[in-house]
């Protein structure tokens, strides 16, 4: 049986895949959602880390508010390098993009390395992107989609993913972003330790994704 150290070890692991790319099962829902709603539970420079109790699992969502120092162009291009995510997304062990569908939509394979004895996690999903007719806000958006790639033996196909990026750019060489995420690593690990694990994974990769961007 696992113990109470490797799963707390998994769950770090695990959240990475909440960062891989961008959008949302409840995008309206999501920013017409109260302030008071969210809990800051981290911030660190220009990053803002918020969590709160989910409508659709278990699992907490997860909120970020980021600060980026480049330009919109070249943000998108790293965003969309779906090869490059292990160089920031916290413990990424592989990823690669699958299906090209458009300039703006594409299917992405990402596969997260558990510790022992824990099967290894992965996540197939559907990515796009569109403007927001009220505000003109750039919406990235992600779903899982666990059948478009065939699952791989010993290896947890994750269920649930659903992340959004909303992208403002308020001034020249500088992006906003408001994201959220709701999933759920699925497998037997219980609720509440996955629960204590949520901010790290996410800040750590936004830190990463913040480094990369503006190098």
């Amino acid at each position: 049986m696992p113990t109470y150290y490797h799963l707390r070890r998994a769950v770090v692991f695990a959240v990475l895949l909440f960062l891989c790319a961008g959008a949302t099962l409840r995008a309206a829902a999501t920013f017409e959602a109260p302030v008071f709603s969210w809990k800051l539970m981290k911030s660190t420079n220009n990053i803002k880390v918020y969590q709160r109790s989910s409508d659709q699992s278990s699992i907490d969502e997860i909120r970020i508010k980021a600060v980026f120092k480049t330009e919109l162009n070249h943000f998108l291009t790293l965003l969309s390098d779906a090869s490059r995510y292990p160089e920031w997304v916290f413990k990424c062990s592989g990823s690669r993009r699958v299906r090209t569908v458009s300039p703006t939509e594409f299917y992405y394979y990402v596969l997260t390395d558990f510790p022992w004895p824990l099967a290894d996690r992965d996540l197939v999903v559907h990515s796009t992107q569109h403007h927001d007719p009220v505000t003109g806000d750039l919406i990235l958006t992600s779903r899982s989609a666990p059948k478009f790639v065939e699952e791989v033996s010993n290896v947890v196909r994750i269920q649930l993913f659903a992340t959004t990026w909303r992208v403002t750019t308020p001034q020249p060489n500088q992006v906003n972003i408001d994201y959220q995420v709701v999933t759920d690593p699925a497998g037997s690990l219980p609720d509440w330790v996955v629960n204590l694990g949520l901010t790290r994974g996410p800040l750590q990769t936004m830190i990463n994704f913040t480094e990369l961007v503006e190098r």
